[in-house]
């Protein structure tokens, strides 16, 4: 919705008060833009009820504001309601996510504008799901995380790809177009569209430090990765680790079949050191358990099959070289 809007604009139309409220109403995520367009936006804004706010632009580019709450007649001041519904269109004015067409009313005008609307070009949205004015769908997005032997016989983390029921089987192409905001053919049924689908934002901020590890030409671990599966360098993955313990849907797999619920955690580890005297110049020691765990040294973890534990640098070396032994 193309109208001047400030925050000084907002204060005089609904008064400092209500300024304040209806700024704490939007910063808590309690407005919802479910239908607008280049004239008119329909809202509601959820306080201890739920309002219904409409803000209608005219054809001088003033715009009027109507909200169900109860008003008083004596206030001469728009409501919380109407402040937040307009802070919520001025953040989208400055990101500039919203579709709405800048319409110039100049008499004998329209050829020239229509010509130059079809060679314009359209606001590019990011693949991430917007709070307010998002029509797009947002995809139900799943990653594996799997620990992946490398040629030279280093053991990494890799992650794969799911939207639905759908695997991505090329998914440094897919990150790319989504890079690139382009179309991506997933499955006959399916393809990816940024002007159709989005991501929860959780889930795109991992996607966004997977495009980084797919862009890295330093990285050393390029040619390890399979079409489906990218290897994480571990300088990436103290960035990823809190973003997929917030991520709705992301397993842990261990040859092929799903092993937990990704985690990681900072817990001993369940292993039974048994040192005994053989001969007076013999010894046996036996570690119960850890036949049953992998050391990632690179990223100081160890795969527990349901679950990651994280160890200190020295602690996972050691490990590292009493395993090998």
């Amino acid at each position: 919705m193309d109208i001047k809007l400030n925050q000084k604009v907002i204060k005089d139309i609904c008064g400092t008060v209500s300024f304040k409220r209806g700024d704490a109403f939007y910063r808590a995520g309690k407005v919802e833009i479910p239908d607008y367009n280049e004239q008119w936006v329909n809202a509601t804004v959820t306080g201890a009820d739920v309002f219904h706010v409409t803000v209608t632009k005219s054809n001088d580019g003033r715009f009027t504001t109507e909200c169900t709450c109860p008003k008083l007649a004596s206030v001469k001041h728009e409501c919380q309601h109407v402040a937040a519904v307009l802070l919520a269109i001025l953040d989208e004015q400055k990101q500039g996510t919203s579709n709405a067409i800048n319409n110039k009313d100049r008499p004998g005008n329209g050829l020239a504008e229509g010509l130059l609307n079809i060679f314009s070009e359209e606001p590019r949205r990011t693949s991430g799901h917007q709070l307010h004015f998002e029509t797009r769908k947002i995809l139900n997005t799943m990653f594996k995380i799997e620990p992946i032997e490398t040629s030279d016989q280093q053991m990494m983390l890799g992650v794969s790809m799911s939207i639905g029921p759908i695997k991505i089987e090329d998914i440094s192409g897919f990150l790319k177009s989504v890079a690139n905001r382009e179309t991506s053919l997933l499955s006959d049924l399916f393809s990816y569209d940024p002007k159709l689908h989005c991501f929860q934002n959780d889930i795109d901020s991992i996607i966004k430090i997977l495009i980084q590890i797919v862009h890295d030409s330093e990285s050393s671990l390029k040619d390890e990765n399979t079409f489906s599966t990218l290897i994480i360098p571990p300088s990436f993955w103290h960035q990823l680790v809190p973003l997929l313990e917030r991520a709705p849907d992301v397993k842990l797999i261990e040859e092929g079949e799903v092993t937990g619920q990704f985690s990681v955690s900072n817990e001993r580890l369940p292993l039974l050191f048994n040192f005994e005297k053989i001969t007076d110049k013999d010894y046996s020691l036996k570690i119960a358990g850890i036949s049953d765990l992998i050391v990632l040294h690179k990223y100081n973890l160890v795969w527990l099959k349901t679950k990651l534990i994280q160890l200190s640098t020295e602690d996972c070396n050691r490990l590292f070289e009493l395993k090998n032994m």
